[in-house]
C-alpha cells in the first residue's frame, strides 16, 4: 500500500487518523498534513503529537486510532475514496483529472479557469 516504505505507511495512517478525528475540519487536517509533511523525514510519534496539538487535534483520540483498529478501517475509508488513477500526481480540477508532468502550463490554465474569485495575475 506504500511506494515509499514505513514512514509513508505510518504518515499515511497518522493523517487517516487526523482526517477522522477532525470531523470534516479540513483547516485542522490541513494545518496536521503540512506539519507532518514537514517533519517526514525524522517522522517519529513526537512529531504526530506536536502536529495534533498545532493543529488543535486531539492527541489522546489521535494516537488511540493510530494505535487501534479504528486507524486501519480511517485508511480503508481513505483508499475507497481515491479514484482509480495511473500515478502520482494525481490531481483533479473541477473533477477532471490534469496531468501536470505533461504539462504545467495546463494545470495553471485548468486552476486558472475554475476559479470563480478574481483572477490572480498570475492566470
Amino acid at each position: 500500500m506504500c511506494q515509499h516504505g514505513d514512514g509513508e505507511c505510518k504518515g499515511n495512517l497518522y493523517m487517516a487518523c487526523a482526517k477522522k478525528i477532525g470531523g470534516g475540519d479540513v483547516n485542522k487536517y490541513m494545518a496536521f498534513a503540512h506539519c507532518l509533511e514537514a517533519g517526514f523525514d525524522s517522522l517519529a510519534d513526537n512529531t504526530a503529537k506536536a502536529c495534533a496539538q498545532t493543529a488543535g487535534i486531539e492527541h489522546d483520540a489521535l494516537d488511540s486510532c493510530f494505535k487501534g483498529s479504528d486507524g486501519l478501517d480511517a485508511l480503508v475509508e481513505q483508499a475507497k475514496n481515491t479514484p482509480e488513477h495511473g500515478g502520482v500526481p494525481y490531481i483533479l480540477v473541477d473533477g477532471q483529472p490534469i496531468h501536470p508532468l505533461e504539462s504545467a502550463s495546463g494545470l495553471l490554465a485548468a486552476v486558472c479557469k475554475a476559479y470563480q474569485g478574481p483572477k490572480p495575475s498570475g492566470c
